[in-house]
């Protein structure tokens, strides 16, 4: 989703994408246990970040 600063901020369900992408990842054991925490730190800090970028423009 595109903001109206025209910043792309994530949306809930580009969220449960990337947490279900690395999920299968670590399932199929594609990405070790720390990679994982790490990218899935990364994807949730990011949409609280553009959460709190919202809330803060209204």
């Amino acid at each position: 989703m595109i903001n109206c600063k025209g910043v792309k901020e994530m949306t809930r369900e580009e969220l449960k994408e990337q947490i279900d992408e690395l999920m299968g990842q670590y399932a199929d054991e594609e990405i070790d246990g720390d990679t994982y925490a790490q990218k899935m730190m990364e994807s949730t800090t990011s949409a609280q970040n553009d959460k709190t970028r919202l809330l803060n423009n209204k």
